[in-house]
């Protein structure tokens, strides 16, 4: 599911609104919305009984990102970015936590 709404913000990017395929562009962006907070709230949910801390990171990120989400009537172009951002801070802290718990041999 998060690899679909990763696929909806490369869609967004290939697909610039102002263009002919500007029904593309909406459609890749409520992929992008929709699925990737639902993607970060189901991994959350299934890593809070072994991760609190991830699993809190994920919950909370997704949680927010579907906030953002339904207030991206306002916020048009700025939604897009915020919920990106969510993205790459819930990539930066699973990457740090998978890092922290390797056994650090290459």
């Amino acid at each position: 599911m998060a690899l679909l709404g990763t696929d909806g913000l490369c869609a967004i990017g290939i697909f610039p609104e102002p263009v002919a395929a500007g029904v593309i562009h909406i459609i890749a962006g409520l992929v992008f919305f929709v699925l990737t907070p639902v993607a970060l709230l189901l991994i959350g949910s299934a890593l809070y009984s072994s991760h609190k801390q991830l699993g809190g990171c994920s919950i909370a990120l997704g949680a927010f990102s579907l906030a953002v989400f339904s207030l991206s009537n306002y916020w048009r172009g700025a939604a897009e970015a915020i919920i990106f951002l969510a993205l790459s801070i819930w990539i930066l802290v699973f990457s740090v936590n998978l890092f922290a718990h390797s056994s650090h041999q290459i």
